[in-house]
């Protein structure tokens, strides 16, 4: 089942549009959200054949690949993009022998075509272009043998069979009168079923396209079919709320009635006697369902969502189910037999519902909750974030300035769901028209005597003594579910389904600076691409860049434009300044900067490609392995210098960069070569070069070497602890006590993962400024690029005046911080210089408990220095213990600092979520998250970084 359509409550969540604007794609970059997770509805999610992986499709035009052993994503792959819903991805498939997917959705080209793509897995390169169908594609399967693959379209009614190898439309299927919502072949592939929202589904001939069996009976629209295993039996799910069962000549078998809400997607086990199935509409029931097929009974539930549930899938073994829905965008796994959930595959980011302003219009606040009251009111405003000073703050206790329907001079109406009517005493309504089908979903007045409505497409601004539309707010892509102007009336907030806030200038029709907020970490940017963001913020968006309709579009993230794009300054002056021109002259006059505006386009990333080892995965019979690069300027940059990457960590650190000393100013190709010594394993190699202002990594090259002779890695961890002080002003209670119960459960828990286990442990004094150093430097002596190290501090961090960040030693000296800490910079050339795998566990109490932190407003200390440790450069994993300016807590009660408490509970199998005996960094980055916000009552929040090259791993087995 891949059309969503919603209830009238939920239609803030989602808008499935049949048609759209055709236009060319631009190669101009365009910004989109990289959460790690979708950001918009996941259509449909399928297993591959072998149950390892998780391909999902989603609204938010991608594909996503999982891994569901770790729940890890492993893969993004992108279609070329629109504005607006163009590209929306509302269906997928993957072939039988999980060579290639097939997607389709909102792509149309040119005229009033849709196309559908099929893309192969192994390259990422769109294989076949499907053109035929005149509107949006709601429906794919494939065939058994992976040869054909049907469709079913919107407004345009047809199914359709295609020739996956020519192309060809073998067959158009007319006679259905409504959307074809699903589609799906008979186990012998000489039959297709159809479902449509006209009530009815048909079963077709492969052979004729004829049809064979009219499937009728439903009171409402079927929204999803299966055929089991065997091909006895078709199953249709309709949102009257009831399953049916019929025979493949179209005669009824069995009808299961009222499953509580919706029926929207169905699978059948591979034994043919459980049928999963999704059921929306209904918030008390919203989720996946196991039904024994012989006696109607439900076997297992999995309701953990919070709005609505979409598509299902049966893993190959029917041990587990992956079913999506929920605000968060999320994909559950659970277990068939119990509805135990085994992975939550989301990226963090949430459905925005409302907004508003503090009285001095400083601060912005939202929330995600869900909880409609009325019109112009979907939920509580939750959090805040000051604009000027670019921080999180707990939400103000005051009332906020949110939608002002009501003004002295006139007020807004509601009238139905499709319209909104400006009303003043004495005179005629004036009806405020908006495009057909359009839901209305806020609305307020504006200072100038202005109205802006929020739509389910986007954000108007009217004059609403005439009627007519002003112009279009171009930027969100989804609804627009609330908007609220700012105090002075000089700005507008809105907030939307697309997860983002936005702020306007109503004179202007692109946004001032918008926002985007994942869990602690949060993006804000300008349109011309400048940007500011918290420590992890650069991997929540990027810029796309398109090849053109029928080829895969480039992805940039963020962090590949540090050199040039990356402004904070400039981002706190524009609501003082009113324009991005305005805030960038004056960002330059304070630093004393001199140079005009950049644009993205102007510093795109150079092109990267490993010419040798060829091809995206290759086995060597040796382990030294030469390997050759090539980076190409895409501008007017030279490139600098470029770095060889090994498992995600910098090879031979400084040892492996190579810097050019040709004339950087010619944009030319260079070419330069690494020698690497494997040792046994599966590797992942990867190439980095840079340019004065932005940089870029090759695809990954995947090499197996002895691969049967791998041997276990070592871990070698330090753990630091500081409860004494020189200073008394400086003691802490348990810091000395939680590096030693660190140090113990890795030597309790890490043996039976790694081949050898060395700790070192510092406490009070011992933990000086040089024995600080040289536990860093043991770590960088005895890893090897197989092993991993920890390296844990739980102790005081302090900024100097610079603002550079330290770790406060037993011997440090508040006044002399810079000769007595351990600085940023220390710490950073340990990470780069120490091979194989580094998680650094950061317990610094917040700096104010020692006099430090001398720049007021900065929202976290060690902000910076997590920044870059993620970059390639660096590759660590870290986790903090606490977000942006909140106090690392500890309490006599649980006997240690709340987040060290948490990390050997979760060691200790508490972590262990898929109960597979081993606990794993993804898994302990999760319990410690939600386990330290439970002790201290929401008032701490750890953070965990990780590096996008770097994959999860076992720490423990318990």
């Amino acid at each position: 089942m891949n059309l969503r359509l919603l209830p009238a409550g939920l239609a803030i969540l989602a808008w499935v549009g049949a048609t759209a604007p055709a236009q060319e794609t631009s190669p101009k970059p365009m910004l989109v959200l990289d959460p790690g997770g979708h950001s918009a509805i996941v259509a449909q999610v399928a297993f591959t054949p072998d149950g390892s992986h998780l391909v999902s499709f989603s609204h938010d035009k991608t594909i996503r690949i999982w891994d569901v052993f770790t729940g890890e994503p492993l893969r993004v792959l992108r279609p070329a993009i629109g504005p607006g819903r163009q590209g929306m991805l509302y269906a997928g498939a993957v072939s039988p022998d999980a060579e290639r997917v097939a997607v389709g959705g909102l792509v149309v080209p040119k005229g009033n075509q849709s196309n559908i793509y099929v893309i192969s897995l192994a390259s990422g390169q769109i294989e076949r272009v499907l053109a035929g169908h005149t509107s949006a594609v709601f429906a794919l399967a494939f065939s058994p043998d992976g040869s054909l693959l049907a469709s079913g379209a919107g407004d345009d009614k047809t199914a359709r069979i295609w020739d996956v190898q020519t192309g060809e439309c073998r067959h158009v299927l007319l006679g259905h009168q409504e959307v074809i919502a699903d589609v799906a072949f008979s186990p012998d592939g000489q039959s297709l079923v159809t479902a449509c929202r006209d009530r009815t589904a048909r079963i077709w001939s492969v052979a004729t396209g004829q049809t064979t069996a009219f499937l009728a009976g439903h009171r409402d629209a079927v929204a999803s079919v299966a055929w089991s295993p065997d091909g006895r039996t078709v199953a249709t799910g309709s949102d009257d709320g009831s399953i049916r069962l019929w025979s493949p000549e179209g005669t009824l078998q069995t009808s299961h009635a009222q499953r509580g809400g919706k029926v929207v997607s169905l699978a059948f086990s591979a034994d043919g006697g459980r049928l999963l199935y999704t059921v929306s509409a209904d918030p008390q029931r919203c989720g996946g369902y196991v039904l024994d097929v012989s006696t109607g009974q439900v076997k297992a539930r999995f309701t953990g969502y919070d709005t609505a549930a979409y598509d299902s899938a049966f893993s190959p073994d029917g041990t587990l189910a992956a079913t999506t829905g929920g605000s968060a965008n999320e994909i559950s796994v659970w277990t068939t037999d119990a509805g135990t959930l085994v992975h939550r595959l989301a990226g963090g980011g949430r459905t925005m519902v409302s907004c508003g302003w503090t009285s001095d219009g400083t601060t912005i606040a939202w929330g995600n909750k869900l909880q409609p009251t009325s019109y112009n009111n979907y939920g509580p405003l939750e959090r805040a974030f000051r604009v000027a000073q670019l921080e999180p703050i707990p939400l103000p206790s005051e009332d906020f300035y949110r939608a002002r329907p009501a003004r002295d001079w006139g007020y807004l109406e509601r009238a139905g769901d499709y319209g909104i009517l400006f009303k003043q005493p004495g005179r005629p309504d004036v009806a405020l028209q908006l495009g057909q089908r359009e839901r209305v979903l806020c609305s307020t007045l504006l200072g100038g005597e202005r109205a802006a409505v929020g739509s389910t497409r986007s954000l108007f601004l009217f004059n609403p003594q005439s009627g007519q539309p002003i112009g279009e707010f171009r930027g969100h892509s989804g609804p627009v579910s609330a908007v609220a102007p700012s105090p002075d009336d000089r700005y507008l907030l809105s907030a939307s389904a697309d997860q983002t806030l936005r702020i306007w200038d109503q004179r202007r029709r692109a946004p001032l600076v918008s926002f985007f907020f994942v869990g602690t970490e949060w993006v804000a940017w300008t349109p011309e691409g400048y940007y500011a963001c918290s420590a992890g913020g650069e991997r929540l968006m990027g810029w796309q860049v398109n090849h053109g309709w029928e080829q895969m579009a480039s992805y940039y993230p963020a962090v590949r434009f540090r050199q040039s794009l990356y402004r904070p300054d400039l981002i706190k002056l524009l609501l003082e300044t009113g324009s991005t021109e305005g805030a960038l002259a004056e960002a330059n006059r304070q630093s004393g900067r001199t140079g005009g505006a950049t644009s993205v386009a102007e510093v795109l990333p150079p092109t990267v490609v490993i010419t040798s080892p060829a091809g995206p995965k290759i086995e060597v019979g040796q382990a030294t392995l030469e390997v050759r690069a090539t980076a190409t300027p895409r501008g007017a940059e030279g490139i600098l210098q470029m770095r060889l990457l090994l498992d995600g960590r910098p090879y031979l650190g400084r040892q492996g960069r190579r810097s050019i000393v040709r004339d950087r100013s010619r944009a030319e190709p260079v070419e330069e070569s690494w020698t690497v010594q494997l040792p046994p394993g599966v590797h992942h190699i990867a190439v980095k070069a840079e340019t004065s202002a932005s940089s870029a990594l090759s695809q990954p090259v995947e090499v197996s070497f002895a691969a049967d002779q791998v041997e276990r890695p070592a871990l070698y961890v330090l753990t630091v602890g500081l409860s004494d002080h020189e200073s008394p002003r400086q003691r802490l209670q348990f810091g000395a006590k939680d590096a030693r119960t660190l140090a113990d459960v890795f030597r309790n828990t890490s043996p039976p993962v790694f081949r050898d286990v060395q700790v070192q442990v510092l406490a009070d004094k011992e933990a000086t400024r040089r024995g600080i150093l040289k536990g860093l430097n043991w770590l960088n002596e005895r890893m090897t690029s197989r092993d991993v190290a920890v390296f844990s501090f739980s102790g005081h961090g302090v900024r100097d005046r610079q603002g550079i960040f330290f770790l406060f030693p037993y011997d440090g000296e508040p006044a002399e911080v810079t000769a007595t800490g351990v600085s940023e910079e220390e710490i950073k050339r340990y990470c780069q210089t120490t091979p194989g795998r580094l998680l650094l566990l950061l317990d610094a109490c917040h700096s104010g408990a020692i006099g430090g932190d001398f720049r007021p407003g900065e929202v976290s200390m060690a902000d910076d220095l997590v920044r870059d440790l993620l970059t390639e450069d660096f590759g660590v994993i870290v986790m903090c213990s606490s977000m942006g300016r909140e106090v690392s807590l500890e309490n006599s009660e649980w006997g240690h600092g709340a987040f060290t408490l948490a990390l050997t509970e979760g060691l200790g199998g508490g972590a262990d979520y898929n109960r597979d005996s081993t606990v794993h960094l993804n898994e302990i980055d999760l319990y410690v998250a939600d386990r330290v916000e439970k002790l201290t009552e929401g008032r701490q929040h750890p953070v965990t970084q990780k590096p996008t090259t770097i994959r999860s791993f076992p720490l423990a087995k318990p």
